[in-house]
């Protein structure tokens, strides 16, 4: 049986503090191909951009009610975004109400200990880890190509007057090739995974998503999320499902953190050797100054007591001849007369 993860998960949406209605959308499903979750944010005014939004989520919802276990869950998302789009374009077909109107699309699927998602538009998935928070998808949009291209940097884009301006959406108006991301992320115990419409992101920075899904659980951070954005100005319809990994793989057990552990693992190895040849070279070079040439004082040495017996023979014979003979020799008185020596 494969391995799968737990996780708790919340969600809340608010038409916002401008709009007279909510064209956000949200749902999930799940089954045989694991669980899946849905954000959509409709275009097109009130009755267009909600019948947009509400059409994608239940045809994402409704194709995967048919997808199985066994199933290439890739391209299954890419399939079911291409249905949001063609039921969306059928209806504006048939009301010319509904002829401008469309909608983005994030989907996170966590299938066994895997994450795969896709999206079209600027509604966003992140991941947060480890303290870290990560945006997984890149906004289909004018200012993100501006970005891209080096034409404006991240901080511009945000006060940019053409930030709403998207470059793909589901519906006729749109280009509706959806992006499905070729990854498939493993998943870990304590990972965090956010789907959001550009109605948060529009009020709160990432940092400030990451400490409030890491400061409450899931359903309490999505409404304080969206009560963080309304009282920022709440421009926009703002819709945030927040999802925890309570159980699962550990991050240690990753093919990421192994190649990282071995990395350390090399780095490691090499210090040590560095720290050996160092150590070796160190007592080398004291071995090297103990055994070196020095100054040969032995001949000094063995000549200092030959010189000192040479002089102490030759002053003491003095001495010892110079007694005995001075036993023998007579006595003189200062004018030079003998005088009888006792010793004889």
């Amino acid at each position: 049986m494969a391995e799968s993860v737990k996780f708790e998960f919340g969600n809340h949406s608010d038409v916002g503090q401008v709009r007279k209605a909510n064209e956000d959308y949200f749902g999930s499903v799940s089954g045989e191909f694991g669980d899946l979750f849905i954000v959509c944010d409709g275009m097109g005014g009130y009755k267009g951009g909600r019948v947009a939004s509400t059409t994608a989520v239940e045809s994402i919802q409704r194709h995967f009610k048919t997808v199985k276990k066994d199933a290439d869950l890739r391209i299954e998302l890419f399939n079911s975004l291409k249905l949001a789009n063609k039921e969306i374009v059928e209806k504006a077909d048939v009301d010319d109400e509904l002829g401008k109107m469309g909608s983005t699309a994030v989907v996170a699927l966590l299938h066994n200990t895997e994450l795969y998602f896709a999206h079209i538009g600027d509604s966003r998935i992140y991941r947060v880890r480890d303290d870290v928070i990560e945006r997984l998808t890149r906004d289909h949009s004018l200012v993100q190509e501006m970005v891209d291209n080096g034409i404006i940097n991240e901080e511009q884009a945000e006060a940019h007057p053409q930030k709403n301006v998207i470059l793909r959406s589901l519906g006729p108006n749109g280009n509706s090739e959806p992006q499905v991301d070729p990854r498939d992320e493993v998943l870990f115990k304590d990972d965090y995974i956010i789907l959001c419409s550009d109605g948060l992101t529009g009020h709160v920075e990432d940092f400030e998503i990451k400490e409030t899904v890491l400061k409450y659980p899931p359903q309490q951070a999505c409404i304080k999320l969206v009560e963080m954005a309304n009282e920022r100005g709440g421009k926009d319809n703002i819709t945030v499902q927040v999802i925890k990994i309570t159980d699962g793989k550990k991050r240690a057990t990753s093919l990421r953190d192994m190649a990282k552990l071995k990395q350390a693992a090399i780095v490691a190895a090499v210090a040590f050797v560095v720290l050996i040849l160092w150590y070796a070279l160190s007592n080398f070079n004291q071995e090297i100054k103990i055994i070196a040439p020095v100054q040969d004082t032995t001949k000094a040495v063995k000549r200092a007591p030959a010189n000192i017996e040479e002089d102490s023979s030759s002053t003491v014979g003095d001495d010892k001849n110079g007694g005995a003979d001075a036993a023998k020799k007579p006595l003189k008185d200062p004018k030079g007369n003998e005088k009888p020596n006792p010793q004889n």
